[in-house]
């Protein structure tokens, strides 16, 4: 069984006396190589040694494995219900890791009103 608890190290702080100090651990798993039906007490929220996906607030998603559940739905698009983020029904959730990045603000053009 994997340990699920954050690391607890020491650092010295500004008159050398030890400090501790807490580290995520890195995740070890990928949610992608567990199945859903060994995934049922999982809450990846809080078990920060699986990856999850990120929704397109940039948060990590509880419990991935929803949208993978519902081939045959007549659903198509939804909102996942553990996170929110738009998945499509059957297939793997979607990882919105790469556009969680802020939006920069469209260029104003030129001279113009």
């Amino acid at each position: 069984m994997l340990d699920d608890r954050a690391h607890t190290t020491t650092k010295l702080d500004e008159t050398n006396q030890k400090e501790p100090m807490t580290t995520t651990p890195e995740p070890i798993r990928k949610w992608t190589d567990i199945a859903p039906g060994d995934a049922v007490n999982l809450n990846l929220a809080e078990d920060l040694t699986i990856t999850a996906p990120l929704n397109e607030m940039g948060e990590r998603c509880p419990w991935p494995w929803e949208p993978q559940q519902l081939g045959g739905a007549p659903l198509g698009q939804y909102h996942c219900g553990y996170c929110g983020a738009m998945v499509l029904a059957g297939m793997p959730h979607i990882d919105y890791a790469d556009e969680a990045q802020p939006a920069s603000p469209p260029a104003r053009p030129r001279g113009g009103v």
